[in-house]
């Protein structure tokens, strides 16, 4: 068995290590490094033949010297945070704050260091980002204890040549690094996130076994936290493809189905040192705390700035480093204000031990032993599939109360929406017929009223933005309302597509004739699953797009310009240049004058609807 180096108190007593590896980093003989115990947690082992008792290991530890490395005099600022764009904020775990501060730092040339997921052996560990891919890859919670390698060294001799550092971690694994480095320099930032523990990565090897074995499938982009299908406010979401006899299925699911996320959330999975935290504290160790906003629903100022279904961010400043680092979010965040007496309401930031249960033990020990799912019902005496039903039902029961709430309570313009948020909720459900009703009343329907008015009013309901003068023919056929914006003097002929999943914008009285079609989305040819990829189109003012032409996603028409009858546009097309043929080429010029033709409700202008 190894003997693993207990430095502090020389007891081999577990609860004394994070595993942040600040011990090994520092030795200059290199006579410690991290091993796996049997649970898949790494400890420091000495190699005795070349320690030369300096003692830099223990004055290194975090743990004995985290009064030296922690905040506590600096006076704190405490914000409650949105994402201004929800698009950007739906693959992050809560508001996405970090992962923006991290690219606005990756573009000043900034060094970034977060934690990645090896989707092979389900092991998380530091890197340094070397592309905006990387970043992406830091995204989203893992609850795996992360493996931080040589990484405080690297920062180190990044701020010696003269770079700028922002590094992400635990408060254990932050306080690691400061207490590595010894003298805080302001080339550094740090973040430390509110933690209420992890686990070892073989519990992340189970959960996946559990799943594949449910769904006789491999499975593949794991995620603990998702918003796609059910709302922040229900925290943890188990998400993840499952590929079998070659179709590829999503699979969202609540956390209390998940045997990985109910023992976690009950705390018996933690890493031995979580169950005796020395850093869950109120002086935070990193420049700028942050997590997710729960237990400040109760503060009335705040119940109108958040949003449970997009997520709602707590951020501690911490010191003027972080104050002043904190304005670089300002354009895609929202901040309010709130006291401290509000801030320290969560497990996680209080400093008290929680118990280690018995339970904990049986579940290492029984991992590779025992089905995953049957082994936490027992031990935790539930039933992972039955709680999940019940849960499921008790979502859907709150979804239904909610709209109907909205078709009792609301003024008349309010009752359209319910239709739009009916259509949405029941898109969300398993039966195929249902997924389409949205489409089917946009297009099917609403499409083929006989009232222009009508038709505008509900579109808007929906989303679009559409200017007062604008004549929508009958027979059209719209992807994603809420994308499109239409300026004022603009006409759409009967039978017209209109794409708006990647944005489409048409500018004041363009013409759009019948059975035109304008993509913003279509698929990728060569992709191994056929995913979609696209860009926003823009229809610039005074433009025609003649009948039976087709516009292609990413494509700009200049203003003025004209494309031909049948014309495939793949290219951007300049102003009042005339295009035609596939692909459409220009075959002409068109005058610049003071063009005033767009729709103003003339008889001249009109057809039959």
């Amino acid at each position: 068995m190894k003997h693993f180096k207990s430095y502090i108190f020389n007891t081999n007593n577990k609860t004394d290590c994070t595993g942040c590896s600040a011990c090994v980093q520092v030795c200059p003989k290199e006579a410690l490094s991290m091993h796996e115990d049997e649970e898949g947690y790494l400890y420091p082992v000495i190699d005795a033949n070349k320690c030369i008792n300096c003692g830099l290991c223990e004055k290194t530890c975090p743990v004995q010297v985290d009064g030296n490395v922690s905040n506590a005099s600096v006076e704190q600022q405490f914000f409650i945070a949105t994402n201004k764009n929800i698009v950007d904020s739906i693959d992050c775990a809560t508001t996405g704050l970090c992962t923006i501060l991290s690219r606005s730092c990756f573009k000043q040339g900034w060094k970034v260091y977060g934690v990645s997921l090896d989707s092979e052996q389900w092991k998380t560990f530091h890197s340094c980002a070397l592309s905006m891919n990387d970043i992406d890859s830091f995204r989203n919670s893992k609850y795996i204890q992360s493996d931080t390698q040589l990484t405080f060294s690297e920062v180190k001799a990044a701020i010696l040549s003269g770079e700028k550092v922002l590094y992400i971690g635990t408060p254990c694994q932050i306080a690691g690094l400061k207490s590595f480095l010894g003298k805080i320099d302001d080339n550094l930032l740090t973040i430390d996130l509110i933690c209420h523990g992890c686990y070892s990565y073989k519990i992340a090897q189970a959960e996946v076994r559990y799943w594949e074995n449910i769904y006789s499938g491999r499975l593949s982009n794991l995620h603990f936290r998702s918003k796609r299908k059910y709302p922040w406010r229900m925290a943890g979401v188990i998400n993840f493809d499952i590929t079998a006899q070659k179709k590829i299925e999503h699979k969202e699911i609540l956390a209390c189905g998940s045997p990985s996320y109910r023992s976690f959330t009950s705390s018996y999975n933690l890493r031995p040192s979580c169950y005796k935290c020395h850093f869950r504290a109120e002086s935070r160790f990193g420049d700028l705390t942050v997590g997710d906003a729960w237990g400040v629903e109760d503060v009335d100022r705040m119940k109108t700035f958040k949003t449970e279904k997009y997520g709602t961010s707590v951020v501690f400043v911490n010191t003027r480093r972080g104050q002043s680092f904190l304005k670089n979010a300002e354009t895609d965040i929202c901040f309010m204000e709130y006291a401290k007496e509000n801030a320290y309401c969560q497990s996680a930031l209080l400093p008290v031990n929680k118990e280690m249960p018995a339970e904990r033990k049986l579940i290492y020990e029984n991992l590779n032993k025992e089905d995953y799912g049957n082994l936490i019902n027992r031990l935790l005496k539930v039933n992972l599939e039955t709680d999940l039903r019940i849960k499921q039902k008790q979502y859907k029961r709150q979804q239904m109360k909610s709209i109907i709430k909205q078709m009792v309570f609301y003024d008349t313009l309010k009752r359209w929406n319910f239709l739009y948020e009916t259509a949405r909720y029941l898109r969300c459900q398993k039966h195929g017929f249902t997924r389409g009703l949205e489409w089917w009343f946009v297009n099917g329907v609403l499409s083929n009223f006989p009232s222009r008015r009508i038709r505008h009013h509900v579109l808007r309901l929906f989303g679009m933005k559409i200017a007062k003068n604008v004549r929508f023919y009958q027979g059209y056929h719209i992807r994603n309302p809420k994308g499109i914006s239409i300026a004022d003097g603009v006409s759409v002929g009967p039978k017209v597509l209109l794409d708006g999943r990647c944005g489409l914008t048409i500018g004041k009285d363009a013409v759009i004739a019948y059975e035109a079609i304008i993509w913003t989305l279509n698929h990728d040819y060569n992709d191994i699953h056929f995913c979609g990829k696209g860009g926003p189109v823009t229809i610039g003012p005074l433009a025609w797009i003649c009948s039976r032409s087709i516009i292609l996603p990413g494509i700009t028409i200049g203003e003025g310009a004209v494309v031909a009858s049948g014309a495939v546009v793949t290219k951007n097309v300049p102003p009042y240049t005339v295009v035609g043929g596939i692909p459409a080429k220009t075959i002409g010029i068109r005058e610049r004058k003071d063009y005033d033709f767009g729709y103003k409700v003339r008889t001249d202008f009109q057809h039959f609807s």
